[in-house]
């Protein structure tokens, strides 16, 4: 006979970054635009582990308790991203546009990620 076991992991990057942005493309209707930069990456994970009373029937007097145990854990290390950003004039007050960018925290445990943004622009 086993105990059941269940496990949750919940985690959050916040990140303080500063970035240089130069304009590869500025036409009227075209906007295009490479971004490098870096900062400082906070990683916070928490896992949360839940284990079942255990009983053997055979044996009414002994039992295990049910058992909750929380473990976090918060690592700090710099930051680096690079992307590019396009947008187009639909007319001349709105356009449409998107960011993707990659990222890597140097932290204990390194982190890999990537970020895209979409997003409508109204000049007035």
């Amino acid at each position: 006979m086993h105990r059941p076991i269940t496990s949750s992991t919940t985690g959050r990057l916040l990140l303080f970054e500063t970035h240089a942005i130069v304009a590869v493309v500025d036409r009227p209707r075209l906007h295009v635009s490479v971004q490098a930069g870096g900062g400082v990456a906070s990683l916070r994970a928490t896992v949360h582990v839940h284990e079942d009373a255990f009983e053997i029937p055979e044996l009414p007097f002994f039992s295990l308790p049910a058992q909750d145990t929380t473990v976090s854990r918060t690592d700090s290390g710099l930051s680096l991203e690079a992307g590019g950003t396009l947008e187009y004039m639909l007319s001349a007050r709105v356009g449409v546009g998107a960011t993707a960018r990659y990222g890597h925290a140097f932290t204990d445990r390194a982190l890999d990620y990537v970020r895209t943004t979409g997003r409508v622009t109204v000049r007035f």
